[in-house]
């Protein structure tokens, strides 16, 4: 015979608190307030980003100085772009693969 399992389990218990995310007291998952479904239809991935650090979703101002910054964080080692130069034949037959991808990495 096979004992029912009855009670609970783990509804009503806190395993953290957090201002930045909730679970179940709206409707699934909400980040600082806005559903998570929202934000994967019309965010984009830096707009989240600042919300979950700053609070807010950025206005166009806010958002443009976050990309800039987020742009100035993503540089590469000078030794590894001058590496990727020497060796760019490996990747690409016509040895410009390599160099086009850390150009694109800077956009």
């Amino acid at each position: 015979m096979v004992k029912k399992l009855e009670g609970a389990g783990l509804r009503g218990q806190v395993a953290g608190e957090t201002s930045l995310c909730t679970v179940g007291q709206e409707e699934g998952l909400a980040y600082r307030g806005h559903k998570i479904e929202t934000l994967a239809e019309k965010a984009t991935f830096e707009e989240v980003a600042y919300l979950l650090l700053y609070g807010k979703l950025p206005n166009k101002l806010e958002l443009s100085d976050y990309k800039a910054l987020l742009k100035g964080l993503r540089d590469l080692p000078d030794s590894l772009k001058k590496s990727s130069q020497r060796n760019t034949s490996i990747s690409s037959p016509n040895g410009s693969h390599g160099y086009r991808m850390l150009n694109a990495w800077k956009s």
